[in-house]
């Protein structure tokens, strides 16, 4: 046989003996490999008790399980972030550069329905003027707005969950009876209530009463210092 068809071959197993030779020639082997030990399985003769070494061995290959769960979900919640961030500097763009407020509903329609997976975004304005349309903007009147949903906004923060029939009917008007989840962030400045953000989801699950609202609320308050000048616009 050539010696390129012997490199062919796959390399041979090493044998126990083999094994033994080569430690007692390296006996500093597992001191530059501290690694290994997690995984040597070394048992005692000492009955049907288990040994104080291999408790001890036991116990650290726990603890070293745990800190990789732990490091791997310090990872997975640092990826998670950054994604929440990505999506915010874009909205947050988008809404600094939208010179009207049907520019502000495309931009919010695009970046919630799209990153939120929500299935209906609504921006209604809270103003008793007639006098401007704003397409994908609902101006509704005050007084009815706060009598329907008015114990919604008190709390000044964004809510999940699900909301009455009413409260839906009056938020979606159409497609309402599907919604069965609903995200709701009141814009509220100088305490008065502009408006409110209503994203409403045919899951039930999506917009959870125990959602984390953080990032809704930091919308909610990019779009309260550009309601006015929109407002005044308009």
């Amino acid at each position: 046989m050539t010696s390129k068809a012997k490199s062919q071959q796959s390399p041979e197993l090493l044998t126990a003996e083999q094994v033994a030779e080569y430690l007692q020639a390296h006996p500093e082997f597992f001191v530059e490999q501290p690694e290994l030990l997690e995984e040597l399985r070394i048992p005692h003769e000492c009955g049907p008790a288990i040994s104080l070494v291999e408790r001890q061995l036991l116990q650290l290959r726990e603890r070293t399980a745990i800190q990789s769960r732990r490091l791997e979900e310090m990872i997975t919640t640092a990826r998670e972030n950054d994604l929440i961030f990505e999506k915010t500097r874009r909205l947050v763009l988008g809404v600094l550069q939208a010179d009207t407020l049907e520019a502000m509903a495309r931009v919010l329609d695009r970046h919630l329905c799209f990153e939120l997976r929500a299935d209906r975004c609504e921006l209604l304005i809270l103003d008793d003027e007639d006098s401007w349309v704003a397409p994908g903007v609902r101006r509704v009147e005050r007084q009815e707005a706060m009598t329907i949903i008015g114990s919604l906004v008190d709390s000044r923060w964004a809510i999940c969950g699900e909301l009455s029939d009413e409260e839906k009917d009056y938020l979606f008007v159409h497609d309402c009876q599907r919604i069965g989840s609903v995200a709701l962030v009141p814009l509220i400045v100088d305490d008065v209530t502009l408006g409110v953000l209503a994203m409403g989801s045919y899951d039930r699950q999506l917009f959870h009463s125990s959602l984390g609202t953080l990032f809704l609320d930091y919308v909610g308050e990019v779009l309260t210092l550009s309601l006015p000048r929109l407002l005044d616009h308009e």
